[in-house]
């Protein structure tokens, strides 16, 4: 029986290269968040099916909107639209990074941004059909996926100070000294997540600009 038991384990290890599971080991959290961000897109994909008629046509107008917006506006207009969604995340994040209790709303952070993209991608579909493949895997995609690694990035340094100040606070669980995260070292990390979102919407603003004409929608079929 112990034999059984350790050779599942060997098949286990051995179904992911050793320096994935090293990474994941070593980052715990940012698995989790991840996993966080992909049951977000499940449930925003999921809800768009469960939606009543009054509501299914609101959101159909909504998008209409969004579509005619993002493929008509200037490329400041969608750098600054693109970019204030991801930065009002990055400052939530670390802001709770300076509070002891704040771990609920660090983990609700990737999650919320999951179900952003996966009502809107689901929602275009079942509006546009298979048209809205290339719109939503060329024009929303790229900048989705760096913006979902730098928040995961950036909730794991949210979570390591929030426990910090957490560890302060408990006398039974006195803080590390080694590996705890300095305020100062902490807000350069945030800078740079900032900057990298900075990028992230400039990316996104010239494929509008590239593939708007391209890959428009035109009237729902």
């Amino acid at each position: 029986m112990r034999t059984r038991t350790n050779y599942r384990s060997r098949m286990r290890n051995r179904s992911l290269p050793e320096p994935i599971l090293s990474y994941m080991r070593r980052h715990r959290a940012s698995v989790v968040f991840s996993g966080m961000f992909i049951a977000g897109v499940a449930l925003g994909s999921s809800a768009v099916r469960t939606l009543s008629g009054d509501l299914a046509q609101g959101l159909a107008a909504l998008l209409r909107g969004f579509v005619d917006a993002r493929t008509t506006q200037a490329l400041g207009q969608t750098l600054a639209s693109s970019l204030s969604q991801n930065l009002v995340l990055i400052i939530i994040l670390f802001f709770s990074g300076f509070c002891a209790i704040a771990a609920p709303i660090i983990y609700m952070v990737p999650l919320f941004k999951g179900l952003g993209y996966g009502l809107t991608a689901a929602a275009l579909l079942a509006v546009y059909g298979v048209r809205a493949l290339p719109f939503v895997g060329f024009l929303l995609l790229p900048n989705t996926l760096l913006s979902a690694l730098i928040i995961v990035a950036a909730c794991e340094e949210a979570l390591k100070m929030s426990r910090t100040f957490l560890a302060v606070i408990r006398p039974i669980d006195p803080p590390r000294s080694s590996g705890s995260p300095t305020p100062g070292r902490y807000c350069l990390k945030f800078g740079l997540f900032s900057l990298a979102m900075v990028g992230g919407a400039l990316l996104e603003s010239y494929l509008f600009l590239l593939g708007a004409g391209l890959f428009g929608l035109g009237n729902p079929g």
